[in-house]
């Protein structure tokens, strides 16, 4: 019909398609696909998931995944990751499509991603522990640093990353809106939000700041 043929037109005015089929076509490097892991990493989370620690033990069908709201979910038959492929690597988080609840819940569309790297660039809130040595990311997923240092320099680039992403996307909108004016990304000003976040155990150790 009519509105087919005017987004057809559309995509053919202001979108090169030879441009697009030959980019499409040549060799990912080792940073392009590392960029896609994290546009899908941003676009899923926080809906991640962590391997149950006894899945070593117990029949592949048997194993067992955790969100952050539910335990015990299991991989979709259909998944195109088995429960072994599922198991990530030290360093590593699930990141899934959706769940799908029938008589049981069922993790569908899974990627495998780094955890800190990602999650730095990601999360909304990152404490730190006074020692340096504990990470509390988003009142949720817990890391231990063994080395503080190589945290303090890792935490810097991730903190440079977020605000050049931020200043990159506010620049598109910009343009993208026509307007004149865009608030860029501030790493303080993040840092200084009061998100809304489910009451810690009684047994937490005390975190000296909010470095994100």
């Amino acid at each position: 019909g009519l509105a087919e043929y005017v987004r057809t037109l559309d995509l053919e005015v202001n979108v090169d398609v030879q441009k697009l089929v030959d980019a499409s076509c040549r060799t990912l490097t080792h940073g392009d696909v590392s960029l896609l892991k994290f546009v899908l990493f941003a676009g899923l989370y926080p809906r991640l998931a962590i391997p149950d620690e006894r899945n070593s033990t117990r029949r592949e069908s048997e194993a067992t995944f955790h969100t952050r709201h539910c335990s015990g979910v299991t991989l979709h038959p259909t998944s195109v990751m088995n429960a072994t492929e599922a198991q990530a690597a030290p360093g590593e988080l699930l990141a899934y499509m959706e769940l799908l609840e029938t008589s049981k819940i069922f993790l569908c569309s899974l990627v495998r991603a780094p955890a800190l790297h990602m999650l730095l660039l990601v999360a909304q809130r990152v404490e730190v522990s006074l020692c340096g040595s504990l990470l509390l990311v988003d009142r949720w997923l817990w890391f231990s640093l063994p080395s503080p240092s190589d945290f303090h320099r890792l935490l810097s680039a991730a903190l440079t990353l977020r605000a050049t992403l931020g200043e990159h996307l506010a620049r598109r909108l910009r343009a993208r809106k026509g307007a004149s004016t865009s608030v860029p990304f501030d790493p303080e000003e993040t840092q200084a939000q009061n998100l809304d976040a489910p009451s810690l155990p009684d047994d937490t150790p005390l975190f000296a700041r909010e470095v994100l």
